[in-house]
């Protein structure tokens, strides 16, 4: 983004992840077990969203906003919007927040 600190827009990369993923979901969600999904969501999702992420200045905002976007995924993969079981699922599977 312009102006006189580094700035980076993520709407793009988010606009692609969840594009990516709700591609694979839509072709082997109902047929593939969690495993299956998660993988593949860990191949090729969650390196669209995390692209040079270590290289542009990250705030709380954006944190969270990584957080939530990857906690959306795993919601819909388990089809339980629970807090408590969503961090239990990322911590029993090693896949931890991205903050």
């Amino acid at each position: 983004m312009s102006g006189r600190e580094l700035k980076c827009c993520y709407d793009q990369a988010k606009h692609t992840f969840f594009r990516s993923f709700n591609a694979i979901f839509s072709k082997v969600g109902r047929f593939a077990c969690e495993d299956v999904l998660l993988i593949l969501f860990r191949a090729k999702c969650t390196p669209i969203l995390l692209y040079a992420v270590e290289y542009c200045p990250i705030n709380k905002r954006i944190k969270k906003w990584l957080d939530f976007s990857i906690n959306r995924i795993i919601i819909k993969l388990f089809r339980n919007s629970a807090v408590a079981l969503v961090h239990g699922c990322q911590r029993f599977l090693s896949f931890l927040p991205v903050s």
